[in-house]
């Protein structure tokens, strides 16, 4: 004969044997089902941790590169030039002379013409060349003079304040 469970518990043990069953299988799908939440917010957590930590290092920012046009490179080249004439023909010991008995410190003058613009710098180099080919040192120190003070009338220098 065939011993079933239900004749070895009687009915009464056999329901409380099928509640207990069920009761953890309930317990074990809600611990399977919290811990499934709890990883999905660990994750969540992480992800958004993640996307805060990038936007604070800056790695995700864009960069747009393009073609440089030719004017551009051009005029930084013309500036560059320009600067280093105008600063060559300022050392000279004449030049340099005339500057300082008019009160400008040559600190002074380096910050001012790393100031102007890039039309100023080719109006002063041209005046400079066309100097230097008369050899007029006067003119030059004249011209670098009435440079400084159209700065000084717009507010870009403060060089005559001590004069």
């Amino acid at each position: 004969m065939k011993w079933s469970t239900t004749r070895r518990m009687g009915k009464k043990a056999e329901s409380n044997f099928v509640m207990i069953c069920t009761t953890a299988q309930a317990q074990s799908r809600a611990s399977l089902t919290k811990k499934m939440q709890e990883h999905d917010m660990d994750r969540l957590k992480r992800t958004v941790l993640g996307l805060f930590a990038i936007a604070l290092t800056g790695i995700g920012q864009l960069a747009w590169a393009g073609p440089i046009g030719t004017d551009v490179v051009v005029s930084a080249e013309a500036r560059t030039a320009s600067l280093a004439r105008i600063e060559s023909v300022l050392q000279q010991e004449a030049v340099a002379g005339q500057l300082e008995n008019m009160g400008v410190a040559p600190e002074a003058i380096s910050a001012r013409l790393g100031n102007m613009t890039d039309a100023e710098l080719a109006a002063l180099d041209g005046q400079l060349e066309e100097l230097a080919a008369g050899g007029d040192v006067l003119g030059l120190v004249g011209a670098v003079f009435v440079v400084l003070l159209i700065l000084e009338i717009v507010g870009v220098t403060d060089i005559f304040k001590s004069v």
